[in-house]
Order: structure tokens, then C-alpha cells, then sequence
């Protein structure tokens, strides 16, 4: 019998979003120091649409990286959540912005 777990998981810390100028990417990084098997939800937005689901990152990595398209001149908004494999989560991270020029 497998159990799913609803619980409320602990949330990321310490993140960060910058732009690459060099490598043309936005690149995210944060922190989470919880055992178990999870994943890392990545939300996006351009120009202030709602956040959706727009990666996955697995559990051993804490960063991710996007080439910004086009050159840039865009303006990005980034969140992510903790998806444990049982089925718990964390809450959505703070939104963070950005403008890949």
C-alpha cells in the first residue's frame, strides 16, 4: 500500500534571480537543505501574465538557468515549489522579477 502525503512541506530559502549578460540567461538559485526524493517545480511569467508551471528541476540541483530569447528586453517573473515524490509540496516561493536586457 502506498500512502500519499498532502502535508505541507518547508519552503526554499535564499532566493535569487540575476541576468547572465555573457551567457544571455536569467538564472535562478536558492537553497533547500530537507531530505527525502522531490523535485523543483519552476513557475514563470512574461510582462505580468499569471505565473504557470514551466520546468522541472530535479532534487539534487539548485539552480536553473533559461536562455532569454530573442536578445531580451523582457520582463520575467520567476517562482518555484518543492514536489516531494509522496505528494507534498511546499508553498510557491516569493515572486521574483527580472528584466533580461
Amino acid at each position: 500500500v502506498r500512502t500519499y502525503d498532502n502535508c505541507l512541506r518547508k519552503g526554499i530559502t535564499e532566493f535569487t534571480l540575476l541576468f547572465d549578460k555573457e551567457k544571455g540567461k536569467n538564472v535562478l538559485n536558492w537553497k533547500y537543505d530537507e531530505k527525502g526524493e522531490y523535485q523543483f517545480w519552476i513557475y514563470r511569467s512574461l510582462k505580468n501574465q499569471p505565473l504557470t508551471k514551466y520546468n522541472v528541476v530535479k532534487g539534487d540541483s539548485r539552480m536553473y538557468e533559461e536562455e532569454v530569447v530573442n536578445g531580451g528586453n523582457n520582463q520575467y517573473q520567476y517562482a518555484v515549489r518543492v514536489v516531494y515524490k509522496n505528494g507534498g509540496e511546499s508553498p510557491l516561493s516569493p515572486i521574483k522579477e527580472i528584466e533580461s536586457k
